[in-house]
Formats: C-alpha cells, structure tokens, sequence
C-alpha cells in the first residue's frame, strides 16, 4: 500500500497566493451584508433625553432605590457573618482552653497517681499528640475562615 506522496510546491509565494485566494473567496461568500444603524432608534433615544427628563430621572432614583436596598443587604449580610465568626472564635477559644485545663489536670492525676489513677506512659502521650492535633487543626480552619486572603475568595 504505497500511497504517492504529493510534491512539495516548487514556489512557496504561489502556494500562499492560491490559499488566501481560497480564504478571500470562502469569506466573500459567507459575508453579510453590512446593516446600517436606524436613524431613527439613535434620534429617539436622543429625543428620550432631551423630552423626558423627569422619566430619566424617575428611573435613575429607581435604580438609586434598588441599589441602595442591594447595600443595605450587603451590610445585613456581613453583620451575620460577623457575628457568627465572633461566636465560633469564642467557642474556639473555650474549646482551646479545656484542651489545655484537661491535658494539665491529666498529667498531674498521673504524676501525683491521685487515687491510684495511672495510665501507661504512651496512652498519655497518644491523648497529649491527638488531642493537641485535633485543636490545632480546628484553630487552623477557623483562622482561615474569619481571616480569609485574597486567594481563598
């Protein structure tokens, strides 16, 4: 199965000549005629300016009205997320500090062996490990969350 290989053309000049030949008759015939603007869509929007000012102006308090309820919402809404992300910086801050009351009241059960409590050396420091990456780990997502960068919105 020995398929002729077509020959290169022996001027390159020819080749494109012939192709934006092919491309300008393509286009030529696919063209739309041009469509000229309507004079009188143009003069009435013009005479619309000029003959009703007080309609103009109905419109643009309307949509001064509508922005300034689309404000107002904005404002709304970033007052909730502010005093959502005050409520989980205090739970956050009351979660961290039991973290730390239980991890001291533990290790000084332990060390003092108070009424026989003892729990094997790599228990404590499984609960001391997780318990610190679990908090951690919390405090990180909720930092990201009430301090966001410009990336992470």
């Amino acid at each position: 199965m020995n398929d002729p290989e077509s020959k290169p053309p022996k001027d390159k000049l020819v080749e494109t000549s012939r192709l934006f030949d092919g491309i300008d008759a393509v286009a030529n015939a696919q063209a739309v005629d041009a469509v000229q603007p309507d004079e009188l869509a143009i003069t009435g929007e013009e005479d619309l300016s000029k003959d009703y000012p007080e309609a103009l102006s109905r419109v643009q308090e309307a949509r001064d009205v509508a922005e300034i309820k689309q404000l107002g919402e904005v404002v709304r809404q970033t007052k909730r997320v502010n005093v959502a992300r005050l409520i989980v910086l205090g739970s956050l801050f009351f979660l961290i500090v039991l973290w730390i009351v239980s991890v001291v009241l533990l290790t000084i059960a332990l060390g003092f062996r108070w009424r026989g409590y003892w729990l094997p050396d790599l228990v404590m420091i499984t609960y001391i490990t997780t318990t610190t990456a679990s908090v951690f780990g919390l405090f990180h997502i909720a930092a990201k969350w009430l301090f966001p960068t410009k990336k992470d919105e």
